[in-house]
């Protein structure tokens, strides 16, 4: 027989399911704690509860897409810095531009997929070239980047 614990667990579970369902079928926390013949403020901690698991899911799923999208990058790069140099090395005047293009490209990809605009991006490669520590650089980054959101 399971313990009072896990089976007021399992009890929570079922209601949150349930919970679920009409939540998104928009039916109001009234309606629902009206329906399901428990208290608001149950039906509240339940939407409550909902809304954090899914948006710490929604934030873990757009972090693994992200995290998929810049390997692809990455591996997308490296074949077009691969391309340029043979194309180089051939002294291929119109493929080096084409492979030039395309590194060019997955780089503003890049920096889309990371949200970075302009003036993020060049404070960014400035602080890569610079002598400053990276403590700095971590400052400076914040400012330019709260100054980018402003403006």
């Amino acid at each position: 027989m399971p313990s009072p614990s896990t089976k007021k667990r399992a009890e929570m579970a079922d209601r949150q399911k349930q919970v679920a369902a009409l939540y998104l079928n928009r039916v109001s926390q009234v309606d629902i704690a009206e329906k399901l013949g428990y208290d608001r403020a149950t039906i509240s901690r339940d939407v409550k509860a909902l809304l954090k698991q899914w948006t710490e899911t929604a934030q873990s799923d757009i972090a693994e897409l992200i995290a998929r999208e810049l390997a692809e990058l990455d591996r997308m790069e490296l074949e077009a810095t691969s391309q340029l140099q043979a194309a180089k090395k051939e002294g291929k005047d119109n493929i080096i531009i084409k492979w030039s293009a395309e590194r060019r490209n997955i780089k503003e990809m890049r920096i889309k997929l990371l949200g970075l605009d302009k003036l993020t991006a060049i404070t960014v490669q400035k602080m890569l070239e610079s002598e400053k520590t990276s403590d700095d650089k971590i400052i400076e980054l914040k400012n330019a980047f709260l100054a980018s959101r402003q403006g």
